[in-house]
């Protein structure tokens, strides 16, 4: 075991301890970010009076507001007041303004957030100048000397835009500029040059910069690129998170909803829901009318849905015909009427196709635990999908039936096509498959669910199967159920160390359809299971059968390719 493995769950727990008391305290931080935006209201008034008692009061509140703004999810409340409280006195107003104007959009719960900018030169002058231009503009500027404070300042403080100075006295803003590109590639990095060849700026340019500046700066056009920039980094990174076709939120963007949803029901401890939802028959669908009306059938399906759920629950496309609902503050019983309230509008609505086409989908649903992963919330979901598949289509399901007899096989595979693959080859067998994309959601899945087969793909992130594997062994229900690894490692090391962590077969990629198949079946009779359990599962749901063909085309191929 990795050095530091036994002190992670303590550190978890002591991280959802300090969510809670976050939550508890949020309020509170509310209501004083309301009363420190007031004083300092008032001492602005006073300094523009001619007081000069009152910055001691503008810059001791900037310095607590400094310290607390991340601590509770509000970032840009730390930059601005960071800003203020390193403003020297004849250049404070304006970046005091920044920071009330940020105060106010914390206080009223709005998602106001202006552009974050750290600015580092050397010249004071021209950080003085920047803040008073760029910050008038309504950017949150902060100003850094060096490479040092900059470091600094990136590690405390979430930006949109670095605009670096390459000459920094005897430093060099290459240096910095190589380092944000490795932790931070998509924070887009302005450089400032006083140097004039092309060959500076060509290699500024290869080593990452979004644009580069020759001194003299016309500050203002610096803001508007800066202004631009940040605009189009948000709003391709709002485009990477939507599905071009039916404008759902993909794939990317629920897996960081669904974080960030956990996070604050660590908070709050409220009920959530998980479905995985299929289209019945599609491919019929596409068979029959061709791929433009299945696109039609994909883009309707989803306005449906959207239209049948809440705004806080998210929809979204997961793939091909299925799609994914996180249903927030919802109890399972609330989940599961809304979805077949949805389900029975889809069945309801008139497509513009020659013929009678009806259209329904199948879905799986389950309750998503305080702490569970993604990936083991979707696998439940996505095997009552199966269930209700198998029971004839059109409908939800919440629980596996427990007279279900067919063997289950738990799959983690880091490769969705070959979770695809592999997983239809044993559902047209007939077995029962829970996949999942991480070593470490396979060992979270197996200590909630019983399985009579493991299949463990060799690398995979956060924890690779040979780890997952000794894991898998350490839990009691799983000493004496097969494990296989299937995997594109085929060194011997590596082989010899998978049977001598317990592996019961191996089976190196690309691999023979029809030879892991008896494989599997082997390792099944071998542990006990019971031969007529073998038999139901050569016979697989209808369902099924129609769906897998593409999948089907491509085992054959790979069939073809690996068995000479």
């Amino acid at each position: 075991m990795p050095v530091g493995t036994a002190a992670e769950p303590r550190a978890t727990e002591r991280g959802q301890k300090l969510e809670r008391i976050r939550a508890k305290l949020l309020p509170t931080f509310r209501r004083g970010v309301s009363a420190k935006r007031r004083v300092l209201g008032r001492a602005l008034a006073e300094i523009r009076r001619g007081d000069a008692a009152a910055e001691e009061t503008i810059r001791r509140l900037a310095h607590q507001l400094r310290g607390t703004g991340s601590s509770y999810g509000a970032p840009e409340v730390s930059v601005a007041a960071a800003a203020v409280e390193e403003a020297p006195t004849r250049h404070l107003e304006r970046p005091l303004l920044t920071l009330l104007d940020v105060l106010r959009g914390v206080a009223e719960g709005t998602d106001r957030a202006p552009a974050r900018v750290l600015f580092i030169d050397d010249d004071p002058d021209m950080r003085q100048l920047a803040s008073a231009v760029m910050g008038g503009a309504g950017m949150i500027l902060l100003p850094a000397k060096d490479l040092d404070e900059a470091r600094t300042h990136l590690s405390v403080f979430d930006f949109d835009c670095v605009v670096l100075d390459l000459m920094l006295g005897h430093e060099d803003g290459r240096e910095l500029l190589g380092e944000v590109r490795e932790t931070r590639p998509d924070l887009p990095v302005i450089v400032v040059t006083a140097r004039t060849e092309t060959t500076t700026r060509a290699e500024c340019l290869a080593l990452g910069a979004t644009q580069v500046f020759v001194k003299p700066l016309d500050l203002e056009l610096l803001g508007v690129a800066v202004d631009t920039t940040v605009e189009r980094t948000r709003r391709l990174s709002e485009e990477a998170r939507v599905d071009a076709l039916t404008g759902l939120p993909n794939r990317r963007a629920f897996e960081a909803y669904f974080d960030e949803q956990q996070a604050r029901r660590r908070r709050s401890d409220a009920p959530m829901c998980l479905a995985v939802i299929d289209l019945d028959r599609f491919k019929d669908v596409n068979d029959t009318y061709g791929h433009s009306a299945g696109d039609e059938v994909l883009r309707i399906t989803a306005g449906v849905l959207v239209e049948s759920f809440r705004e806080g629950d998210m929809v979204a496309r997961w793939g091909g015909e299925e799609m994914t609902v996180l249903f927030t503050d919802t109890s399972l019983a609330d989940a599961e009427r809304a979805l077949d309230r949805a389900r029975s509008s889809l069945a309801a609505t008139e497509f513009q196709v020659e013929g009678d086409l009806r259209v329904t989908f199948s879905a799986g649903l389950t309750e998503v635990g305080l702490d569970e992963q993604l990936g083991h919330a979707f696998a439940g979901a996505d095997s009552r999908l199966y269930h209700a598949k198998g029971a004839g289509r059109d409908r939800v399901t919440t629980l596996i039936p427990t007279s279900a007899t067919r063997p289950r096989v738990l799959i983690a595979d880091d490769d969705e096509l070959m979770i695809r693959c592999v997983r239809g080859l044993l559902e047209r067998a007939g077995y029962d498959v829970v996949a999942c994309s991480d070593g470490e959601d396979a060992v979270e899945a197996a200590r909630g669910e019983s399985f009579a087969l493991v299949i463990l793909d060799g690398q995979m992130p956060r924890l690779d199967g040979f780890s997952a594997l000794t894991e898998l062994r350490k839990l009691p229900g799983y000493r004496r159920v097969p494990i296989m690894m299937l995997t594109s490692l085929g060194e011997d090391e590596h082989v010899e160390h998978a049977f001598a962590n317990g592996a019961d077969d191996y089976l190196e990629k690309p691999f023979n359809p029809r030879q892991l198949r008896a494989r599997v079946r082997r390792m099944l009779v071998r542990s006990g299971v019971r031969e007529a359990a073998l038999q139901l599962a050569s016979e697989p749901p209808e369902e099924l059968s129609g769906v897998r063909t593409k999948i089907d085309a491509e085992l054959v191929e790979n069939d073809s390719t690996s068995s000479g």
